[in-house]
């Protein structure tokens, strides 16, 4: 599911000719010979109402939140394509309209599904281009030369890569296996889903850049870190005794492709294309920080970022998860698809 919100009112007057000139042509997984696609039965347009009569942009919040909710837990009907449109046209207390993506993950992952919006949208300055984005810039070639003209530095890339996979790879297996997290108040322990509440905090850009800059970590790093103290966070406000030092492991998705910026679905779709439509992700098993009660870890929330960071860094220093991969083909063909994804859970 994607959110996109629009700092002027959403006209959807030219909805259903935009979806079905320029949305569903992008690729075929949009359409099936299959399925008829009615347009009209895959957009829908909400309204928000007060028993007072028009809400206010802070009563839409609220409505906004229980909407999000509401539609995430439905299951898409049968004989209809695997995506909807949602387009909110009442203003809220920061923008004037929301448009809902709702996808299947049959369709492809996000990195395919962000490239297949972008494809959808044109630049200001020249309707005839597609969007773009800078790409990250690569390490410099002076760094490279110091880097390796520094023996420790050259054993720890030689050596940690193998250390990290080994330990990653047998704490992947053993944690599919043999051993368990505890039961948390996060957790239910039921297999099945259950209603859920969205709620949703906004940061400062500026910040997030300072924090970056002053602990030399990545965006991500501090948003895991932040996601890590407040997980432990509802944990002690769910169970005020529970043991924060349980055990518990938070799920990461990894992107597999090895790109720096999008590609747009014209290239996904080309024959050995470096970043091909589908889902290439896999999860990385992070272990949530632990509180001891002689800690003061929630007074300190940047111990979270720096072990974010510490953690994020071996797994990416490892080929556990390549490992992990080509187990799971292996248990695929010897046994069945749901042996092989009750061991990737």
């Amino acid at each position: 599911m994607g959110i996109s919100e629009s700092e002027i009112p959403i006209d959807d007057s030219q909805a259903t000719l935009l979806i079905r000139d320029v949305f569903l042509p992008i690729n075929p997984r949009f359409y099936s010979i299959m399925v008829e696609v009615k347009v009209e039965n895959q957009l829908h347009v909400p309204s928000f109402s007060s028993p007072k009569g028009l809400s206010s942009p802070s009563e839409n919040d609220s409505f906004l939140k229980s909407y999000i909710s509401q539609i995430a837990k439905q299951p898409f009907p049968q004989g209809q394509p695997l995506w909807e449109i949602h387009t909110i046209k009442g203003p809220t207390s920061e923008v004037q309209g929301t448009l809902i993506f709702k996808l299947r993950h049959a369709l492809g992952d996000g990195y395919s599904l962000v490239g297949a919006l972008l494809s959808c949208l044109q630049r200001a300055d020249d309707p005839s281009l597609l969007v773009t984005f800078p790409s990250a810039n690569k390490l410099s070639s002076a760094n490279n030369d110091d880097r390796t003209l520094d023996f420790r530095r050259w054993l720890a890339d030689v050596f940690l890569p193998l250390v990290n996979t080994v330990r990653n790879f047998d704490g992947r297996v053993l944690k599919s296996t043999c051993f368990k997290d505890d039961l948390p108040p996060i957790r239910c322990g039921l297999e099945s889903f259950r209603p859920f509440s969205l709620s949703t905090i906004s940061f400062s850009l500026d910040c997030i850049k300072e924090i970056k800059s002053r602990l030399r970590v990545t965006i991500n790093n501090i948003i895991m870190g932040v996601i890590f103290l407040a997980t432990r966070l509802y944990m002690q406000r769910g169970s005020p005794n529970l043991n924060l030092s349980t055990n518990s492991t938070a799920l990461v998705l990894l992107n597999m492709r090895n790109l720096r910026d999008y590609k747009s679905v014209r290239d996904m779709v080309r024959p050995n294309s470096e970043s091909l439509w589908g889902n290439n992700f896999a999860f990385l098993h992070v272990p949530i920080p632990k509180v001891k009660p002689s800690d003061s870890e929630f007074s300190i929330p940047l111990k979270f970022v720096h072990k974010a960071h510490e953690a994020i860094k071996g797994k990416r220093s490892s080929f556990g998860v390549v490992l992990t991969g080509k187990l799971l083909k292996m248990t695929k063909k010897c046994r069945n698809p749901k042996v092989c994804t009750r061991h990737d859970e």
